[in-house]
């Protein structure tokens, strides 16, 4: 494979790109969802409602969902990448192009060497919040109408990668008389193992702390280009001071209306619910899995 390390030659070569998308960022579950559909709804801010996984993975179909580095990156796949943000740029004249990605933090190196000056933009929210969400979709069926419902479908050529993956869950539910999905989120080497070792709010936590502590081993990689953190907890509980913020971060005004429709439906309602929904078993559990992300973020 054409590869190149992360360094001044590749990086030159791709920042020829004349767009930046914007790139909302995240561990699961940490509202980058609700993010991303806030920015939508700026008459300046166009992009897809739904994850580019099979964009990303160009070339890379057997590392769905898991980690990228550099040395994933080949010409092909970063000029594939590229090309596409190009694409929704010519169809959008005069409009800024966002996406939204919870694997991206797996991928820091990788992303910034494609998107150098790409702003980037990272919602964290406490991990223990978190955990309750993704216990929530572990929990839930992976069907086809979701999926579907999702548009999670790659590109013909690389359809072979997706129905293996769908077709192996389906069998492995029915073999094993399986009801949720085990292989929701960041993938990583040894998720057979830690599945077999730990319990579910477990995998959650470490599903989180290792999103999480692999954006900040590379915060001097995401600061080299445009880069804003907030919180998931402002942007619910203080929304009209947050988005102002992230606004003018990005270089894009706009009128009371326009940030009160932005603002229409966000709700405090999911900020704190680990309080309700975690037992004190749940809560030894997942905390050691958790706590160096919780501390290096300000939770604790």
């Amino acid at each position: 494979m054409d590869c190149f390390p992360y360094g001044a030659s590749f990086t030159e070569m791709t920042s020829t790109s004349s767009v930046h998308p914007i790139l909302v960022i995240g561990a699961p579950r940490s509202g980058t969802k609700i993010f991303r559909e806030i920015l939508r709804r700026h008459p300046g801010i166009v992009g897809p409602t739904y994850e580019l996984e099979r964009v990303w993975c160009y070339g890379n179909m057997d590392r769905y969902n898991m980690p990228l580095g550099p040395d994933d990156l080949s010409s092909a796949t970063s000029t594939y990448i590229r090309n596409y943000f190009d694409r929704l740029a010519r169809k959008n004249p005069g409009k800024r192009i966002i996406a939204k990605s919870t694997l991206l933090p797996l991928r820091i190196p990788f992303v910034r060497t494609i998107f150098p000056q790409a702003p980037i933009l990272h919602i964290v929210r406490d991990g223990r919040d978190s955990a309750c969400s993704i216990r929530d979709r572990h929990r839930e069926p992976l069907e086809l109408d979701y999926l579907l419902k999702h548009r999670v479908f790659p590109p013909l050529r690389e359809a072979p990668h997706f129905l293996s993956y769908y077709l192996r869950y389906q069998l492995g539910k029915k073999l094993k008389r399986r009801t949720y999905v085990k292989t929701w989120g960041p993938q990583f080497e040894d998720m057979a193992e830690l599945h077999k070792r730990y319990s579910t709010i477990e995998v959650c936590g470490i599903q989180w702390n290792r999103s999480v502590m692999g954006l900040h081993r590379f915060f001097y990689l995401l600061e080299e280009g445009p880069f804003l953190q907030i919180r998931y907890e402002d942007l619910v509980c203080h929304p009209t001071d947050t988005l102002t913020r992230v606004l003018g971060f990005l270089g894009l005004g706009c009128g009371s209306d326009v940030l009160e429709k932005m603002l229409d439906d966000v709700s405090k309602g999911q900020s704190g619910r680990w309080n309700s929904d975690l037992s004190q078993e749940d809560m030894d559990l997942l905390l050691p899995h958790i706590l160096e992300g919780l501390t290096a973020f300000g939770y604790l």
